[in-house]
């Protein structure tokens, strides 16, 4: 996994990307790339912070383990500020990943 993408340089901006906590895919962890780089793997609950230079960027949730799926969201990022993303399952059982307010 890349530590760069998880250290803040001048004139970056943050993506936040919350894994859901609960039973659904607690058996799985979600390896969370930016554009096309690993830069984390998520368990239920827990949350990373990933920097980038302002611009569009493409965050993927790749389900590992028992689990299998990959789901997409492009972001815009500004500099200082921080978008959020939620990372998760839907009522089917398939990963998804997408913009949050929470």
């Amino acid at each position: 996994m890349s530590s760069a993408l998880t250290t803040a340089t001048p004139g970056s901006g943050g993506i936040l990307v919350k894994r859901d906590s609960g039973f659904m895919g607690g058996g799985c962890t979600h390896r969370i790339h930016l554009d096309g780089e690993p830069a984390a793997e998520l368990r239920t609950g827990q949350t990373i912070v990933l920097y980038a230079m302002p611009g569009e960027h493409v965050v993927s949730a790749v389900a590992t383990g028992i689990c299998d799926g990959i789901s997409e969201s492009t972001v815009i990022v500004e500099m200082g500020r921080t978008k959020s993303l939620r990372s998760g399952y839907d009522g089917n059982g398939n990963i998804r990943l997408q913009p949050t307010a929470f």
